[in-house]
């Protein structure tokens, strides 16, 4: 049994947990039946939303932990809300139980995840600096590769890079290049490689189906923004929509070599009918009202905090019998 600040510090983390699991379950439930409206929304809205359901459970996780915390000190808002809480035996906590080993499993789950990840950051880091040895940098800052294989992509966590293959490059115009160039530098701009590794990151969480569907919708978005921000700057959609295709024609497979395709932003590989349907498509994209779902969730994170005690208990009555 441990008491005093490390128990109150293990009895806040397993609350901080509890929300977590708990918006996580409840997210996922409602991207497996209300999937398909996400599509409705415009390009921006679909961002912002995906980035609030990878980032939800941890935000509100803390946020539920924190009202906790204010509950039993003398800067809490409400008088009495320890009270409310129910939380009897803050001071309180035994290793040697299902609360102990569920905490433990949390945090070594936690752990192995984030090391996974970090260690596949640095595998790709180490593959992207010897592509970035053996290309030539032009003169419009795009790094070209002596290849067979007709792609161009985006690669790089802190300081991304435009690459584009010899065999690609000697099959475009001018044109068909500047809208390539454009496209690949906003993704340099937006940073989307060292955003797309964070965001499978949180992805890795969530159950498997889950997590694969919400990263093709975060990529999916990914291209259609770089899309767009070449729209607004070249304004026949057409020339873009067929310069789309016509990469995609010529590049069979994405380039390989040793690089893993996770750690990239490819050009003219995925999600391409979807890219060039919103791209010619003229209707108008509906916006998310994000501050409803923002009081919903801040709502379960304050659920959380009050039932935590309560489940707990529950389930020590449960094993007890």
């Amino acid at each position: 049994m441990i008491f005093g600040t490390l128990a109150i510090f293990f009895n806040v983390l397993s609350i901080m947990g509890f929300c977590v699991l708990f918006i996580i379950f409840t997210l996922s439930i409602i991207v497996r039946w209300k999937s398909e409206r996400l599509s409705q929304y415009s390009v921006l809205s679909r961002r912002r939303v995906l980035w609030f359901i990878a980032l939800s459970p941890w935000f509100f996780g803390g946020l539920a932990a924190i009202t906790v915390i204010l509950s039993g000190s003398h800067y809490s808002p409400l008088p009495q809300s320890f009270d409310l809480l129910h939380w009897h035996h803050a001071q309180e906590f035994a290793f040697n139980s299902w609360h102990g080993l569920s905490i433990l499993a949390l945090v070594t789950y936690t752990s192995f995840l984030i090391i996974r990840k970090v260690y596949s950051l640095i595998i790709n880091c180490r593959q992207i600096k010897l592509l970035q040895a053996v290309a030539e940098r032009d003169s419009n800052g795009f790094y070209q590769l002596e290849a067979d294989a007709a792609t161009a992509f985006t690669a790089g966590y802190l300081t991304p890079r435009c690459y584009i293959t010899t065999a690609l490059l000697s099959q475009l115009n001018s044109k068909e290049y500047t809208i390539v160039q454009l496209h690949e530098k906003e993704h340099v701009r937006r940073a989307d490689p060292l955003m797309k590794w964070f965001f499978q990151l949180l992805m890795a969480f969530f159950p498997k189906l889950i997590s694969v569907q919400l990263n093709q919708s975060m990529l999916l978005v990914m291209e259609q923004g770089a899309d767009l921000a070449v729209s607004d700057k070249i304004s026949d959609k057409l020339l873009i929509a067929e310069t789309l295709l016509k990469v995609r024609r010529l590049a069979e497979r994405p380039f390989k070599g040793s690089l893993n395709p996770n750690a990239v932003c490819h050009y003219g590989y995925d999600n391409i009918e979807e890219r060039i349907s919103y791209l010619l498509t003229k209707r108008p994209a509906k916006v998310f009202p994000i501050i409803t779902f923002i009081c919903a969730s801040v709502s379960i994170s304050i659920f959380c905090a009050l039932t935590a005690d309560i489940f707990h208990h529950t389930i020590e009555y449960t094993l007890s019998h």
